[in-house]
């Protein structure tokens, strides 16, 4: 859920700055600039989700319910996929080739279907997420080749690869993190008394 809603207010947000920048005279710098920004703050919105899912459910939940955060931080990563479809896709836009976005969400859909059919009996949980992750990766492949196509956009690949790494470094150091409890102790107690 949080997930959608921090794409929802990225598209109120991104789209109405998209095409009043889109006619100024530095129009591609400002908008490469501008979806660079959407991107590493998205990645880091999703690192802050995945290094505090575990104490915060800790915190709000049963003990039962407590083994649901090591997913967390794959769907960060999976969603992090999700939200940077809006960036990727500035030159359909721009060019109003949405159609496009149709046919390139119905086949991240269709293999979304095939990857929980083929993974979710296999891996339970763990393919459900997987799937996930792996459409949502497709998703923004097929939106970033199909744009690309279209109008090609110069993006800073070197900032998209940083982000990625770093979510994917997150990910890991959160599911990773479980096994050292003193941080958790410390966390809960930063959060009872104020800190």
């Amino acid at each position: 859920m949080l997930g959608s809603e921090m794409f929802n207010a990225l598209n109120w947000a991104w789209w109405p700055w998209v095409f009043r920048v889109a006619s100024c005279s530095n129009a591609e710098k400002e908008l490469q600039k501008g979806a660079s920004f959407v991107l590493v703050l998205s990645a880091l919105i999703c690192a802050g989700v995945s290094l505090f899912a575990d104490p915060i459910i800790r915190l709000i939940a049963v003990p039962s319910f407590w083994k649901a955060a090591q997913y967390v931080p794959v769907l960060s990563l999976a969603y992090w996929f999700f939200t940077a479809t809006t960036p990727l896709s500035i030159s359909a836009r721009l060019t109003k080739r949405t159609d496009l976005f149709a046919v390139v969400n119905a086949l991240a859909a269709g293999a979304c279907l095939l990857f929980n059919f083929w993974l979710i009996p296999r891996y339970q949980v763990w393919g459900a997420i997987a799937a996930t992750l792996a459409s949502f990766i497709l998703l923004v492949a097929l939106v970033l080749y199909a744009c690309q196509r279209i109008a090609p956009f110069k993006h800073n690949w070197y900032l998209i690869t940083l982000s990625i790494l770093g979510l994917g470094i997150t990910a890991w150091w959160s599911n990773w993190i479980h096994a050292l409890e003193p941080f958790d102790l410390l966390f809960r107690g930063m959060v009872i008394f104020n800190l």
